[in-house]
């Protein structure tokens, strides 16, 4: 299922530690291997985000994904939603994804910076009993991020 384009993309979507960091230069196919990541673990039923700072990485992370692997994605603001075989997919900018935390959890924050959603997540987190969700709700298993 997984077509890698060398060694050293194979090693780093099967190596099993749970944080990842992919280094490279423009060009350098640092989000196909990304894509390959969480693909790896939507095949061993797993529930995966992606996040990113630029809304035009999300917009490739989606495209990509619905081209070589079919995964049709929901847009809902900054946060698309897709179904891979039996496991989903998000992929979100941080804001969206720090913001729908604080709304599904009632956690109160005032203005809209970041930062500030941030510090009240993190001064809250007792308060995430379900676990990090998706949009559509549904439990993160994996993260990956895109810097």
């Amino acid at each position: 299922m997984l077509d890698f384009i060398s060694e050293e993309q194979k090693k780093i979507v099967c190596d099993k530690t749970k944080i990842k960091l992919v280094n490279g230069a423009a060009g350098g196919r640092k989000t196909d291997t990304l894509i390959k990541c969480g693909i790896k673990y939507m095949l061993e039923g797993k529930n995966v985000i992606f996040l990113t700072k630029i809304s035009s990485v999300t917009d490739e992370i989606t495209k990509r994904m619905s081209k070589d692997y079919k995964i049709k994605f929901e847009k809902s603001a900054s946060h698309f939603i897709g179904q891979y075989e039996n496991s989903w997919c998000s992929v979100a900018n941080f804001d969206s994804f720090i913001d729908k935390q604080l709304r599904k959890y009632n956690i109160p924050f005032e203005g809209e910076a970041f930062n500030q959603k941030v510090r009240q997540l993190t001064k809250n987190i007792s308060l995430v009993t379900d676990g990090i969700v998706m949009k559509n709700d549904k439990k993160i298993d994996k993260f990956i991020k895109k810097r």
